[in-house]
């Protein structure tokens, strides 16, 4: 594990930060700002972080200046000696208005349950003298403690981002009042708010939440998200928000301080005999702040009228110029930040990147203003705006610019490169691919404006830190470890996970690694197949990280995301964390493998994790930052009593690194884009993905010729205008064929090719590209010497063998598992057979693509049979979940158990997994299987997680707290999926499409000729012989006239079967006609596909009519 501990290399996560100001007029208020800038720089400079003072106030003629009130002594609680957060502070002040005062905060009236949950972080730490700079803050912040003290509920409203939130914590921090947090999903259900019923010992009660607990104890209640709820949840607040009242489950009733005083003082009651009536007070410090973004600028659900008559509502626009430049002059002072510049250089570095990010604000204004804009959401109302430059960026900016100053003063295209990656806007505006040309024009030349102030301001960056900059007495401690550690790995880690680093590749880690050094998480996106989940594992090896795959899919929720409900031995409910919590804990790398897949408030329900490192979960907890929790033992607190009171300590090793497909980036929200560093991995040249498939397949000199061609056949057959709508060939195709033509001589690369892309089922101008690419690039059928000879297989006690390839059976089989099918050999079900075998022995999983009833199932127990493999099966179809796909669960004696799935037991046991109608079911269920297949981790239902082998027996010798949960992937253990064509008239999805390239794919075609007459034969000895050739022959037009697109319905040799059993069967009753009408009475209404009907049996001189009932 890459250690941080000198004060150079320690990351530093700066809580708070925020978007940037909005300008609304034009250059000319730019340029008065940027004079108020430079009024208040020499003192800015000259003292930038002042500290507590006795007294402190800004300018005496501000409507809103701060003020405290200090003492010597440390301030304690009777319950506790221990010092207080603040605890030089006797008051806080905002003009007239107090924020805290402790002498209003009698003796031992805060419990130390409610001083814990005082933030003891905010938008400035605990320097709160440099809200002295900040008048705009001061404002929101007066405006806060006006509607405090007159007791009502507040509603921030405003641009996206992490202001709102930090506004509300800084207020309660300064105010000394606790916190409930809740981050509102569109799963959030009343639960989350009221109470939950829990069972222990038997016995049910109720727990309460949030809401609940704020409004018992006085605590301000902080929801975040309000636009994301789902219609008609939140009006159960109103009731608690108008008169302070609310009915329970547990049937408590909640009232008012007032009504509750009048209780006791005028009709006698006491409080225990309230308590026996479940009546109960709410504080009256109670206080709602919610925080919710405008609709119809951004997407979401309108507030309630009733809902929204009970706040009290505040505008909280982007903080201005002169807030920033006081937070980039404050940011890490004590580090020297920039230490090489002087103050007038900083000063000229700071005010252009203030003046970049004010031109991407003022034409984010443009759109705002414009009532014609052409990126109107026709539907939703909403604007497609411009990201804004988050300032957590602008700070990550400087320090880089200071810890690779050589880096970037080389060249001006390096500082170009770093904002980039720091504000992404052409990834963000590359989102939406179904524009219209108006639309497409306007975003050019908003991209081309950008670009243009992008290229002066990096211009300019570069003038100011290559002033005096001598690259001979230059040395980056930073940039100097990052190269150490890639070439160990290199040497060492990389060649374990099969990674190949290219140069490209090299410098997606390099940016990835300065990312991490400033504590920040990531996003990689990138195309499919493009290297993305191998790169975030070379990542994690190379800085010594344990990686965790969490795969997303569409329908989670944040409960899966953080915890899930479930039972203990006893039967006792309890909240089992995911592995995204363990990582956190452990101090784990967490993979979230497919954030394109789930839905974007889902994501969001961990933005405080990723901006703060604070998260609040369902079961009361609260992990908290390293720092924070330092916070607390410096205070006096020790482990044990912050986790008798659920306060926990997030590892400050812990990272995130997300991965999305830049296909469709409609993901990519302007939420999201400010919660990472977005890393994109760059397509790469011809020449880079020779050389990277040459390395992957270990490959000598006699292979590069074919590995030459393949990437040029690649490239030649994906970007040809008609293949768009298709699945292309990905560089996991080729591994797997190189790897094949390797291993195995006699086989044959063109039709390896057309098995990948199959073509079989494409209109015939997709395989005659194919086939042109493979004559001009010299990759024919006779690549490889391949034989038209028949497959030959022959069984023995100990071996089964087809041609040239020998394999061992299972000798220790539980034979109840392995099938025994009736199966008829054709030549060409000998064919996929030892293809399939080939997959086997290579450690492959197979894909059969094929018509309704050529065979795909026998071919696959077939199979099963002759090696002796024992097989799990799983039928798939609409409603299939990821839980039920994975685990199913049961209440056995009053305890929720959960039953592995088929394919859970087949990797226990080293089974071969069938599943069958892979395309029935919903892609987002079976994408699952990616990380199962490539990366061999999937997450259960239950809390497990499945593994390879390697990784469970490294976790082990690591002594893994969580190897319990660990489920190591057996040998043996193969899937074998069974899908129909992903084209009309079949009602699939296009799982080939989707995640075809993960598997080995095969087409099952009809046996045609002799083949399919011997089958015929097999199920009807006594029908003639002459007739099974005119039917077989007929089914053969039929088949040919379905790829020609004359009818639609394919029909397959399973009709022909049923027809010939019949005939069978009942050789003196049951004519032809009857026999054909059990296949063909389907038609009946259908007028012109009778009469096609007609023709061909006639061709075939088969008697048959058919009555058109259409008519």
């Amino acid at each position: 594990m890459l250690k941080r501990t000198s004060t150079s290399l320690q990351p530093k996560r700066k809580f708070g930060g925020s978007l940037l100001s909005t300008v609304h007029n034009t250059n000319g208020t730019n340029s008065r700002a940027t004079n108020r800038i430079n009024h208040h720089v020499g003192c800015l400079f000259s003292n930038p972080s002042v500290g507590f003072h006795s007294t402190m106030g800004i300018n005496s003629s501000s409507s809103s200046n701060i003020s405290t009130t200090t003492t010597s002594s440390n301030t304690t609680t009777t319950s506790s000696k221990r010092t207080s957060n603040n605890n030089n502070i006797q008051s806080i002040n905002i003009g007239n208005i107090n924020l805290y005062s402790s002498t209003s905060v009698q003796e031992g009236e805060q419990t130390i349950e409610q001083e814990l949950l005082i933030p003891n972080y905010s938008l400035f730490g605990e320097d709160v003298s440099q809200l002295d700079q900040q008048k705009d803050i001061l404002s929101h912040l007066k405006w806060m403690a006006m509607k405090d003290k007159m007791k009502q509920d507040m509603f921030l409203i405003g641009h996206y981002g992490e202001l709102k939130r930090h506004l509300a914590f800084t207020y309660c921090q300064l105010a000394r009042r606790s916190v409930e947090y809740v981050c509102i999903t569109k799963d959030t259900s009343e639960h989350d708010f009221k109470q939950r019923r829990e069972i222990e010992t038997g016995s049910a009660f109720y727990v309460d939440q949030a809401a609940v607990r704020a409004a018992k104890n006085g605590s301000v209640l902080i929801l975040e998200g309000i636009e994301k709820a789902d219609l008609n949840i939140l009006p159960i607040l109103n009731n608690l928000m108008e008169n302070r009242e609310m009915a329970l489950e547990s049937g408590t009733m909640l009232i008012s301080p007032q009504r509750y005083k009048q209780l006791i003082e005028e009709e006698g009651k006491t409080p225990e005999e309230l308590k026996l009536m479940k009546i109960e007070p709410v504080h009256e410090d109670f206080r709602i702040i919610a925080m919710g973004l405008p609709v119809p600028y951004y997407d979401g659900n309108t507030l309630d009228p009733p809902l929204r008559s009970r706040f009290n509502a505040r505008v909280i626009d982007l903080p201005s110029m002169e807030s920033i430049f006081s937070s980039l002059v404050n940011h890490r002072t004590n580090d020297q930040v920039l230490s090489f510049l002087s103050n007038e250089q900083k000063k000229s570095l700071f005010l252009s990147l203030i003046q970049f990010t004010q031109s991407i604000v003022h034409l984010d204004n443009m759109l705002m203003n414009s009532k014609d804009a052409v990126n109107t959401n026709s539907k939703t109302g909403s604007i497609e705006l411009l990201p804004r430059f988050p300032i957590d960026n602008l700070k990550n900016l400087i320090e880089m610019l200071n810890d690779y100053r050589s880096i970037f003063a080389s060249s001006v295209e390096n500082v170009e490169s770093l904002i980039h990656t720091l504000y992404p806007f052409e990834l963000f505006m590359s989102r939406e691919k179904d524009k219209s040309e108006d639309e497409k024009l306007e975003q050019n030349k908003m991209i081309e404006i950008i670009k243009e102030q992008l290229k002066e301001c990096s211009t300019k960056i570069h003038e100011i830190i290559s002033q005096d900059f001598s690259p001979a007495s230059s040395s980056d401690q930073k940039q100097e470890l990052i190269g150490n550690l890639l070439s160990q790995a290199k040497a060492t880690h990389f060649k374990d996970i099969g990674f190949v680093l290219i140069e490209k590749h090299r410098q997606v880690l390099t940016e990835m690694m300065r990312s991490h050094l400033c504590g920040k998480d990531m996003c990689l996106i990138g195309g499919k197949g493009s290297g993305k989940s191998l790169i975030s594992h070379a990542f994690a090896s190379m800085v010594g990280y344990k990686a965790v795959v969490f795969p997303m899919y569409k329908e989670m929720t944040s409960k899966d995301l953080l915890q899930k409900r479930g039972t203990d031995s006893a039967g006792n409910t309890i909240w089992k964390n995911s592995v995204l919590i363990d990582s956190m804990i452990d101090g784990s790398l967490c993979i979230l493998d497919g954030i394109d897949r789930m839905s974007t408030d889902i994501l969001l329900s961990i933005q405080t994790l990723i901006q703060d490192r604070v998260l609040y979960l369902f079961n009361g907890n609260r992990y908290v930052s390293h720092e924070y929790y330092d916070k607390f033992l410096s205070q006096g607190f020790t482990k044990e009593e912050l986790s008798s009171k659920g306060i926990y300590r997030i590892h400050e090793d812990f990272r995130i690194i997300a991965i999305g497909l830049n296909d469709s980036l409609k993901w990519l929200s302007l939420e999201l884009f400010n919660l990472f560093h977005f890393h994109t991995v760059p397509k790469l040249s011809i020449e880079e993905e020779v050389d990277l498939l040459s390395s992957r397949v270990g490959a000598d000199a006699s292979s590069q010729n074919l590995i030459n061609a393949l990437i040029r056949i690649k490239n030649d057959y994906n970007n040809t205008e008609f293949n768009q709508d298709q699945r292309l060939i990905s560089m996991r195709d080729l591994i797997r064929i190189v790897k094949r033509s390797m291993i195995f001589k006699d086989e044959c690369i063109l039709t390896a090719i057309e098995r990948t892309t199959m073509t079989y089922l494409l209109p015939k101008h997709h395989l005659e590209l194919l086939r042109k690419l493979a004559i001009k690039y010299k990759v024919s059928h006779n690549q490889n010497t391949p034989t038209d000879k028949p497959v030959h297989i022959e069984k023995t006690d100990t071996h089964i063998q087809m041609d040239d390839i020998k394999v061992p059976i299972n000798l220790n089989a539980n034979l109840l598992l392995v099938p025994k099918p009736y199966f008829v050999q054709t030549e060409q079900h000998a064919i996929v057979m030892k293809a399939m075998l080939k997959d086997h022995l290579i450690g492959d999983h197979s894909l059969l693509i094929g018509y309704q009833g050529v065979g795909k199932n026998k071919i696959t127990d077939q199979f099963l049979n002759l090696l002796q493999c024992e097989r799990e099966y799983m039928q798939l179809h609409r409603d299939i979940t990821i839980a039920s796909l994975t685990v199913q669960p049961s209440v056995v004696d009053g305890v929720l158990t959960y039953i592995d799935s088929p394919l859970v037991k087949a990797v226990r046991h080293g089974r071969i997994l069938v599943l069958d109608e892979i395309d029935k079911a919903p892609l987002e269920v079976v994408s699952i299987l990616k990380s199962l297949v490539e990366d061999g981790n999937m997450v259960l239902g239950d809390g497990r997680t499945i593994v390879t082998m390697k990784e469970y027996q490294k976790r082990k010798q690591q002594n893994d707290p969580h190897l319990h949960k660990l489920l190591p992937i057996m040998k043996g253990f193969r899937i074998i999926a069974l899908s129909n064509p992903p084209t009309f008239p079949f009602h699939g999805n296009s799982f080939y499409d989707a995640s075809g390239d993960i598997f080995s794919n095969h087409y099952v075609s009809n046996p045609r000729g002799d083949s399919e007459i011997k089958l015929l034969q097999s199920y009807g000895p006594d029908v003639p012989l002459l007739i099974i050739k005119k039917l077989s022959g007929a089914f053969d037009d039929l088949r040919l006239a379905v790829e020609e697109g004359v009818i639609q319905y394919p029909y397959s040799t399973r009709e022909l079967v049923h027809i010939v059993k019949h005939l069978q069967a009942f050789p003196n009753e049951a004519t032809l006609q009857d026999a054909l009408a059990n296949v063909f009475d389907f038609d009946s209404f259908d007028r012109e596909t009778l009469e096609f009907l007609a023709k061909v049996f006639q061709k075939h001189e088969i008697p048959v009519s058919f009555n058109n009932i259409g008519e």
